[in-house]
């Protein structure tokens, strides 16, 4: 099984490739404290997670993360309170991106994991149920990596997990 795994990451190196380079792009964005840079960061991470995506056969997954990469960049252009029909046109639109173009069970979980996070924006000001559907989009996320064998989508999910868990322990979330 190890061997196969193995073959798989092999076989799919330009992919991989792309993916630690959006991870890179992604986990720099953190660095800035303006939120605007943020934004801008991790709406370009976005589109280059969505070209590895891609390159791993997912085409409706990249689609969604190009969906995604646009709200993020027209967000940070308009600012967060200006983009709430930018979210509901973004829902909207990952689910017809889904229906059209879904070709198994495993294409709905960027949809759904996106869903997630959308709810979660309207949750901003109650941390408690914003943390609650940003884990539930993450834990999906997470699912998605390693079925279509994404070593750096893995690993980024995997951290975004540990620091929400972390954060929100500190915070005294789970008391």
């Amino acid at each position: 099984m190890l061997d196969q795994l193995l073959t798989t990451i092999i076989a799919t190196w330009p992919a991989q490739i792309i993916g630690f380079l959006a991870l890179f792009i992604s986990l720099t964005g953190y660095l800035f404290k303006e939120p605007k840079i943020n934004l801008y960061f991790w709406g370009g991470s976005e589109i280059i997670w969505s070209v590895h995506l891609l390159l791993l056969g997912s085409l409706t997954g990249a689609l969604i993360l190009f969906a995604s990469g646009i709200r993020l960049l027209l967000t940070a252009k308009i600012g967060a309170k200006r983009a709430l029909p930018i979210i509901f046109l973004y829902i909207l639109t990952i689910w017809v991106i889904t229906f059209l173009g879904a070709e198994n069970k495993t294409d709905l979980l960027p949809a759904i994991a996106s869903t997630f996070f959308s709810i979660a924006l309207f949750y901003t000001h109650k941390v408690h149920v914003f943390r609650f559907f940003d884990g539930l989009c993450i834990v999906t996320w997470l699912l998605f990596a390693v079925i279509i064998t994404s070593v750096p989508s893995f690993l980024s999910d995997l951290v975004s997990l540990s620091i929400l868990i972390i954060s929100s322990y500190k915070m005294g979330l789970f008391s």
